[in-house]
């Protein structure tokens, strides 16, 4: 297994994985810049966690777990190729869920965490509270990168409409927020909605978020057992 995870690791290859790591660390420098200027650091800092990085990780999923150069050849295995694009998703989550960890323990530790008020009454259901401003999002995004590359059948229609999306929420934030069956789909209430959200009302719009996120991701997986329409797009791309 160890073997397994260290080819795929190398197939994707650094452009998989750095880029994150660049965002992060780019954005901490930002964030230092702020600081210096005594300009509030704390909300680009969830911006950062909670609307950059799902994005990036999006369009990493919708890039490298459907697309492979030798897909004919991957499916002619005993191995399901189905299987080999859940290891990509999951090592691509597992990656960037463990950088947004880290980061958003650094934040905490600093004292820079950005969180509807009323805050919670202990630290520690602030630094899980910290935990849910992100990891929704993040999965939300993946999922959606993921159908994407499933349905389109192609990276840059993917990633465009992963980006479309992820615009809409910004341009359309206060219509989706009022309107009751889209308040599961507002995928970014920290940074977006910092005074007009309660906590309670964030703490429900997390799990829902994540509640969908888990659907899309379980609605869109039977598209890989279908390897005719996977040879079709791979041919189109």
């Amino acid at each position: 297994m160890y073997d397994r995870l260290r080819y795929e690791w190398r197939l994707m290859g650094k452009k998989a994985f750095i880029p994150q790591v660049l965002l992060l660390v780019g954005g901490g420098l930002f964030a230092l810049v702020l600081a210096h200027n005594n300009e509030p650091a704390a909300r680009f800092l969830s911006a950062l966690l909670e609307m950059l990085l799902p994005l990036s990780t999006g369009a990493s999923i919708a890039l490298f777990t459907v697309s492979d150069s030798a897909l004919e050849l991957q499916l002619t295995l005993s191995q399901k190729y189905a299987m080999t694009v859940s290891l990509r998703l999951a090592m691509l989550v597992l990656w960037n869920s463990c950088l947004a960890f880290v980061t958003s323990s650094s934040i905490f530790a600093l004292g820079l965490e950005f969180l509807p008020q009323p805050h919670p009454a202990t630290a520690l259901l602030t630094f899980l509270a910290g935990q849910l401003a992100w990891l929704p999002s993040l999965l939300a995004c993946t999922a959606l990168g993921f159908s994407a590359a499933l349905l389109l059948q192609s990276r840059a229609a993917s990633v465009s409409a992963l980006a479309s999306f992820w615009l809409i929420e910004i341009v359309f934030k206060d219509i989706m927020i009022q309107c009751i069956w889209l308040f599961p789909l507002v995928l970014f209430p920290t940074t977006l909605f910092p005074d007009g959200l309660p906590f309670s009302l964030w703490l429900l719009n997390r799990l829902l978020v994540l509640c969908v996120a888990c659907v899309l991701l379980c609605a869109s997986w039977p598209c890989l057992l279908f390897p005719e329409r996977l040879l079709k797009g791979s041919h189109q791309e």
